[in-house]
């Protein structure tokens, strides 16, 4: 594999060969680098199969409408990544292996980011539209043992982790575990299926916007962990629930019995 620096020195055309340095459109693998310098900004085209993506601080990268492509390594944002589909119809997806670092901007248009590598990847605080965990590599090992009368676990592990608070707009779809480390997911709209997937959350909070009126199930830790309304009295805007990782709760010890009854009318 290569770097190649994209200078757009005769156009602003990825395949013309003249635009790259060193001479030479980007091949399968290769690590492409989007200086300010640049004349103009980069649209990577439908397919493209990068090493890695680095996007320096005043560079410019977009995304025109329905185009897939694949990063095998990382993505580093210094300055614009910027998808262009203007609604869901037109959607872009970028499939990435690595780790994704941003300090500059990500304009997320309708897109879904997914993160399906076979190794360890973290990804720093962003807002994303769609977000994808995938399934693959090892990442779902879930052992219990049973421990003085009560249920824990002991190893549950995941590729993906974050670095810092993430925002999803449209749907995370959990196919393979998050480590989520003490930081909050924001799900923002509020239809109840806009987390699913078999994965699993092992750590942190997820704060879901609820949709009045609604008796869907709206899930969190995992598919076993949800919240469900009636269908008519108050509704939070918003439910948070934080994941404690490798331990079930034990109600053998220090719990207190308090007097009171269920008012659903009052409350």
């Amino acid at each position: 594999t290569h770097t190649k620096i994209w200078t757009a020195a005769v156009n602003c055309q990825w395949f013309d060969d003249n635009n790259w340095e060193p001479v030479g459109i980007p091949i399968v693998g290769d690590t492409v680098i989007v200086p300010a310098t640049a004349q103009c900004a980069l649209f990577i085209p439908p397919n493209a199969s990068l090493g890695k993506l680095v996007i320096a601080e005043g560079a410019s990268v977009k995304i025109e409408c329905g185009i897939a492509f694949s990063i095998t390594g990382d993505v580093t944002i210094e300055g614009s990544l910027r998808f262009l589909a203007s609604d869901v119809k037109h959607s872009s997806l970028i499939n990435v292996k690595g780790n994704w670092t941003r300090t500059g901007t990500f304009d997320h248009g309708f897109s879904t980011v997914s993160f399906n590598g076979t190794g360890s990847q973290q990804v720093e605080g962003t807002r994303f539209y769609n977000m994808h965990i995938g399934g693959g590599g090892v990442d779902t090992l879930l052992v219990t043992q049973i421990h003085s009368g009560k249920t824990e676990i002991i190893q549950s592990t995941s590729r993906v982790s974050t670095d810092g608070n993430w925002t999803i707009d449209g749907v995370l779809l959990l196919d393979g575990n998050l480590n989520a480390n003490d930081d909050t997911l924001f799900i923002v709209t509020d239809a109840d299926t806009a987390v699913k997937g078999t994965g699993i959350i092992i750590h942190g909070s997820l704060q879901r916007a609820i949709n009045f009126g609604s008796i869907g199930r709206y899930r969190f830790e995992s598919e076993s962990t949800y919240v469900q309304f009636y269908g008519s009295g108050a509704y939070p805007t918003s439910v948070t629930m934080t994941v404690y990782p490798n331990s079930l709760p034990s109600f053998d010890s220090c719990w207190i019995p308090v007097l009171s009854h269920v008012d659903t009318l009052a409350n």
